[in-house]
């Protein structure tokens, strides 16, 4: 594999060279993955007579209602924007608000160890951002750019009653996160970030890094319409399985359905956040407020190297890296991950 990057970060140099030519071979690249994929839809279809994009009903299981001993409180809000947002709270209502912004593909349920350990604490709150879960699901890519999930974020806090939060998000939620601290900073007390890049690194890296560029083909795949809601509901979800039953996540049999179950909801629109990727505003990538990083180490998706910059644009910022740990961190390991959130907080909170 390192041969591998080696070999092509020499061929980006070298196209680097012209402009117009590296732009060609970046589309190349970018369709020829979206080939390759759909290759394997249609192989998938012709083997399995067509069975396999056959659309199964999954019903809302029982841990979405009750984890161990907690029995969740669902709640709902209506935006000025007529959005209609989906939400799990615990905790005391006079106490600080956490919220928890989850990535792609999960949704609140994604924070359920989170919940528990800080419900005490805090007001805890994991949000369905819109696209996601019973959350609304407007149609259109524009209705997912980054300013307006940001929005939702801002209008979402004032409609709880509080003036100020700590954050906490993953994935996609981090970069929405991200955008928070650099327009809202009065918003927030803290933000802590797992397994998500800097928006500003990210973006440079995707240009500079081979390594970076290859890790995220995905999102390029992505880009293609319909192409990636296809390929993750072949076979039932089998790529949601991939994902959240491994040796790193041993997730049950009730907490697979769950995550299929969010992805199977009608409208599901968390592709569409890859969709308008470019679609964000500009301004400061400052993070003034503390700032916290968790990161497993062996994240398929993201390069550690996207952590080398950070503290030019985080003058508070501590980072917790964790070894033999994936992207989903809160997932895979969720005590050291509280730990480090708990220690951050409580330092925070002097």
């Amino acid at each position: 594999m390192t041969l591998k990057l080696a070999i092509i970060g020499s061929i980006l140099r070298a196209v680097n060279v012209v402009p117009p030519v590296r732009i060609a071979f970046f589309l190349f690249v970018t369709y020829f993955y979206g080939l390759l994929s759909f290759s394997k839809l249609v192989s998938r279809i012709a083997y399995t007579w067509g069975g396999c994009l056959r659309k199964r009903t999954h019903r809302k299981p029982r841990c979405l209602e009750q984890y161990f001993e907690t029995r969740w409180q669902h709640k709902f809000v209506q935006l000025t924007s007529g959005i209609r947002l989906h939400y799990v709270v615990d905790g005391d209502e006079s106490k600080p608000l956490l919220l928890f912004l989850h990535g792609f593909p999960e949704f609140w349920y994604s924070w359920r160890h989170q919940l528990v350990e800080f419900r005490k604490d805090f007001r805890v709150v994991a949000l369905d951002q819109r696209g996601y879960s019973e959350s609304d699901k407007p149609p259109g890519i524009e209705a997912y750019e980054v300013n307006k999930l940001v929005e939702d974020v801002v209008e979402f806090v004032d409609k709880l009653g509080y003036e100020k939060l700590h954050v906490v998000a993953h994935d996609w939620g981090g970069i929405v996160a991200y955008y928070l601290a650099f327009k809202h900073q009065n918003l927030l007390s803290s933000l802590a970030i797992i397994n998500a890049p800097h928006p500003k690194i990210f973006s440079q890296m995707m240009r500079s890094d081979p390594r970076q560029f290859l890790l995220s083909w995905y999102i390029l795949m992505f880009q293609i319409p319909r192409l990636a809601e296809s390929l993750i509901s072949l076979d039932d979800y089998k790529a949601l399985e991939k994902i959240f039953k491994t040796k790193a996540m041993p997730l049950d049999d009730d907490e697979v359905e769950a995550f299929k179950w969010n992805f199977s909801q009608p409208g599901f629109a968390g592709v569409n956040w890859y969709r308008a990727i470019g679609r964000q505003f500009q301004g400061s990538s400052v993070v003034r407020c503390p700032h916290l990083v968790v990161w497993g180490v062996d994240d398929v998706a993201l390069s550690e190297g996207l952590l080398d910059d950070l503290p030019r644009h985080a003058p508070k910022l501590r980072v917790v890296k964790i070894p033999r740990c994936g992207h989903f961190a809160q997932q895979e390991q969720p005590d050291i991950v509280n730990d480090a959130i708990r220690s951050f907080l409580s330092e925070v909170q002097l």
